[in-house]
């Protein structure tokens, strides 16, 4: 009995060490394994920002393809067809403007204003009975140019910097 005892005693001295060394190794793993998680997220979360300025990135480039439509046919005079167009174009700017929350709030501003004188505008044109006037049609041209070449070109410099 007295030779199990110290057998014992010895497994424990034995023993102790050993699982000092394996706490230590699991808390060394486990630091790490955190370590690692963190950067994969991190680098999940840099994706799916890269990804998302890219999306609308490409959304810029059908607004603007969108935009010239609506010009083409506001120009020709086609008021039906130019009204389908509205829905879209909208969409699209709004769609921008939620996807980038982290946008300034000067282009946030524009980007909601651009939806509201777009509502404007199609609330304007579909009163109009007959031929669009031109005075209508040249005011509608200027704003919609202005979304080209102010709002669109400053959205992709802001999100190209980001990319």
């Amino acid at each position: 009995m007295a030779v199990l005892s110290e057998l014992g005693s010895i497994a424990s001295l034995v023993g102790l060490p050993l699982s000092l060394i394996a706490l230590i190794s699991a808390i060394y793993h486990l630091v790490r394994l955190r370590g690692e998680t963190r950067a994969a997220k991190d680098a999940a979360e840099e994706t799916q920002a890269l990804l998302r300025t890219d999306m609308t990135l490409a959304n810029l480039l059908r607004l603007n393809e969108r935009i010239q439509g609506l010009i083409d046919l506001l120009r020709t005079g086609e008021r039906e067809r130019a009204l389908e167009r509205f829905p879209e174009i909208r969409n699209l700017f709004t769609d921008i403007r939620r996807r980038h929350p982290d946008l300034d709030l000067d282009h946030r501003s524009q980007l909601q204003d651009a939806v509201t004188t777009l509502w404007d505008i199609q609330i304007n044109l579909e009163a109009i009975s007959g031929a669009i006037p031109s005075d209508f049609r040249a005011r509608a041209i200027g704003k919609l140019t202005g979304f080209q070449f102010n709002l669109i070109v400053e959205l992709e410099d802001r999100l190209g910097q980001n990319a």
